[in-house]
C-alpha cells in the first residue's frame, strides 16, 4: 500500500501545522473569529478564473489524509500566491475565519498565507536543537554528526546539548557552522543516539 503524499513532511506538520483540515471544518467560526489556524495538505483541484471586473481569482480544494476543504483567493492575495495553486502541490495554509463583507451573516475561512511544504522547515526554523546523552557520545557518533554538518552547511544555527542524567546537568553549546535545516534534519534523524528538535522562529 502506497503512503500519503504528506508522509514525507510529518516533521514539518508536527512543528508548524497545529491544525488538521477536519479541525478547521469543525470549528464554530463565530467563536474563533480572527484566530490564526494553520494546516497542511495537497491541492487536488485548482480553477483560475477572471471576474467581470477583469481581475483574477481562484477556487481550489486542499485535502489531507482525512478531509478536504474548499478555498478561494481574490485580489492581491491571488496575485501573490497563484503560482502555488497547482494540482498535486503540497502546501501549508494559514488563515482565519472572517466575514467577507460587513453585512455577511456568517464567517468564512480566509487564506492569509500559503507556503510550499518543502520550504517550510528552511524558512520557519530558527535553529535545530540536538540533545546527546553523554553516555552515548563516541567517535562514531561525532564523526557522523560532523560530516552531516559539513555536507549540509547553511544558515540555520544548531545548538548541541550534552546531557548527563546521572549527574543531573546539561552542557549547551552552539555549533561552529549553520546547516540547511531540512536536509540536515532528515540526515540527523538517521544517526542513532541523538534526539533532534525544531525551534520555530
Amino acid at each position: 500500500m502506497s503512503g500519503h503524499p504528506l508522509d514525507d513532511y510529518r516533521a514539518e506538520i508536527m512543528a508548524y501545522c497545529p491544525n488538521s483540515i477536519s479541525e478547521v471544518n469543525a470549528v464554530d467560526p463565530d467563536k474563533i473569529a480572527d484566530m490564526q489556524l494553520s494546516f497542511a495538505g495537497v491541492i487536488t483541484s485548482a480553477r483560475h478564473r477572471t471576474s467581470k471586473q477583469n481581475t483574477g481569482f481562484a477556487n481550489f480544494i486542499v485535502e489531507d489524509d482525512q478531509e478536504s476543504i474548499s478555498l478561494s483567493l481574490f485580489g492581491e492575495d491571488y496575485l501573490k500566491y497563484k503560482h502555488l495553486l497547482n494540482e498535486e502541490m503540497l502546501v501549508m495554509i494559514s488563515g482565519s475565519y472572517r466575514k467577507r463583507y460587513r453585512e455577511s451573516a456568517t464567517a468564512e475561512f480566509r487564506v492569509s498565507h500559503i507556503e510550499m511544504l518543502s520550504e517550510v522547515m528552511d524558512k520557519m526554523t530558527k535553529n535545530l536543537c540536538i540533545t546527546l546523552p553523554l553516555i552515548k557520545v563516541d567517535d562514531e557518533l561525532t564523526s557522523h554528526l560532523g560530516k552531516a554538518m559539513l555536507e549540509y552547511r547553511g544558515p540555520c544555527k544548531v545548538q548541541i546539548v550534552l546531557e548527563d542524567a546521572d549527574a543531573g546537568y546539561r552542557l549547551r553549546m552552539w555549533s561552529r557552522y549553520g546547516v540547511k535545516a531540512r536536509d540536515f534534519y532528515h540526515k540527523a534523524i538517521q544517526i542513532p543516539g541523538l534526539d533532534i528538535a525544531l525551534v520555530k522562529k
